[in-house]
C-alpha cells in the first residue's frame, strides 16, 4: 500500500505541476472539469450507499451543472461560478415541484445534490479562479504541498506514535498526535516554499496560511470520512492505486482551496 501510494504520487504530481507551470489556463480548467465529473460520480456512489440512491432527474443534471460551474469560473470568474450554483438551485426547485408528493423523498434528494454541487464543483472552481490570477500556479502548488505535508506528517506520526483519537466516531484511526504533526509538517514546508517562490509574503503570513490551510484540509479529510462511514464505504473509488478514489486524494485540498483564494485575494 505504501509503495503504491508513493509510485502514484511520483507519477502524477510532476505531471500536475508541469501542466500548471507550462500548460494553458484552458487546459488546466479542462483537467479540473474532468476531476469534477469523477468526483461527482464518487459522491453519488457514496450517497447511494445509504440506501437512498438519488433519482436520475436529480443526479444527471448535476453533471451538467458541475461543468457549468467550472466553465463559468474560467470565463466569468467567481461571480459566474456562484451564479451557476444559484441556477442549479432554481432548476432543482422545478424538479421538486413537479415530482413532489407528501410521501416522496425528492426534497432529501435535492438537499444531497445541492451539497454535492457546493462540495465539488463550487469548491474545485477555486482552483480555476486561483490559476487564472497573478502567480496563480505557484499558489496552487504551495497549497498542494501544504496539504500533502499535512497528510504525510499526520499519517506517519499517527501510525507510529498516535495514542489519543482525534474523532473516533468519524475516523477511529486518526489521532491528536498525528493531527499536530501534520500541522507542524505543513508549516515547515509551507514556510520554506513561500520564502523561495512566493514573493511579497512575510514569514508570519506564510505560517498563518499554512496552519489554517492544513487545519481546513484535516476537516475536509474528516468530512469525507463521515460521508463514507454513513454510506458504509471504505474508499470512494479505486482509480488511484494506493489512494483509492479521486475524493480520497483531494478531500483535504478541497477544503483548503477557499482558504487559499481568500488569502491570495486579501494579501
Amino acid at each position: 500500500m505504501h509503495l503504491k501510494r508513493w509510485i502514484t504520487a511520483v507519477v502524477l504530481v510532476p505531471l500536475l505541476f508541469l501542466l500548471l507551470l507550462k500548460g494553458t489556463p484552458i487546459a488546466f480548467s479542462v483537467l479540473v472539469a474532468l476531476v469534477t465529473l469523477l468526483g461527482l460520480k464518487e459522491y453519488f456512489t457514496i450517497i447511494g450507499g445509504v440506501g437512498t440512491k438519488l433519482p436520475l432527474t436529480v443526479s444527471i443534471p448535476a453533471y451538467g451543472m458541475g461543468l457549468a460551474v467550472i466553465w463559468a469560473a474560467h470565463t466569468a470568474g467567481a461571480g459566474g461560478a456562484l451564479a451557476m450554483v444559484a441556477l442549479n438551485l432554481v432548476l432543482l426547485a422545478l424538479v421538486v415541484v413537479f415530482q413532489f408528493s407528501p410521501d416522496s423523498s425528492i426534497l432529501d434528494a435535492a438537499r444531497k445534490q445541492i451539497q454535492g454541487i457546493v462540495y465539488l464543483p463550487m469548491f474545485l472552481s477555486f482552483l480555476v479562479l486561483i490559476r487564472n490570477s497573478d502567480q496563480g500556479a505557484v499558489w496552487i502548488i504551495w497549497t498542494f504541498l501544504i496539504i500533502a505535508a499535512s497528510d504525510t506528517g499526520a499519517y506517519y506520526c499517527g501510525t507510529y506514535f498516535g495514542k489519543r483519537p482525534l474523532s473516533p466516531r468519524v475516523s477511529p484511526n486518526k489521532t491528536v498526535e498525528g493531527s499536530a504533526a501534520g500541522i507542524v509538517s505543513a508549516v515547515v514546508i509551507g514556510l520554506c516554499f513561500s520564502q523561495l517562490f512566493v514573493p511579497g509574503i512575510s514569514p508570519v503570513q506564510a505560517i498563518l496560511f499554512s496552519i489554517i490551510a492544513a487545519a481546513a484540509g484535516q476537516v475536509g479529510d474528516l468530512f469525507e470520512s463521515a460521508l463514507k462511514r454513513r454510506g458504509k464505504i471504505k474508499d470512494s473509488g479505486s482509480i488511484l492505486p494506493g489512494h483509492g478514489g479521486i475524493l480520497d486524494r483531494i478531500d483535504g485540498l478541497i477544503f483548503a482551496l477557499p482558504i487559499a483564494f481568500a488569502f491570495k485575494t486579501l494579501l
